[in-house]
């Protein structure tokens, strides 16, 4: 009866072994793959950090060519607001109705816009002869 446990604790001493192996190995092989995740990691950081102080190196040296004209327009702004400044104005004779020769046109618009009259966009103030080389019939 002593042999057999003798051999049951004998048996249980190796499954124990045998299990603080496989943790050991499960251990050692998870520090290998955060080795490798802490490695790839540090590549990565260095590439990006790389790539930025190339960025800002860029930035910093094309600063003044970048902000300088903008700055100084903005600048300029208080002066021009106190410089006058003519307008042209000029008028333009408006047909108050529809040319015949646009009639059932499907390009006529005949909207007014600031007192301008678009006819169409092919003849904004409208065609001069009898018949209108872009006409086209308009959907009813």
């Amino acid at each position: 009866m002593e042999d057999w446990s003798k051999d049951f604790f004998q048996m249980l001493e190796t499954v124990t072994s045998e299990v603080e192996q496989f943790f050991a190995e499960v251990a050692k092989d998870a520090t290998d793959v955060m080795e490798v995740f802490v490695k790839l990691s540090e590549e990565m950081t260095e590439q990006l950090q790389i790539s930025l102080h190339i960025a800002f190196d860029e930035l910093e040296q094309n600063w003044d060519e970048l902000i300088e004209p903008r700055l100084i327009i903005f600048l300029a702004g208080e002066e021009l607001e106190t410089e006058s400044v003519e307008f042209i104005s000029y008028t333009v004779d408006i047909p108050l109705h529809q040319p015949s020769v646009c009639v059932g046109c499907q390009h006529y618009h005949g909207q007014s816009y600031s007192g301008n009259l678009l006819v169409c966009a092919m003849h904004p103030y409208g065609w001069e002869g009898e018949t209108c080389p872009d006409w086209e019939a308009g959907e009813s």
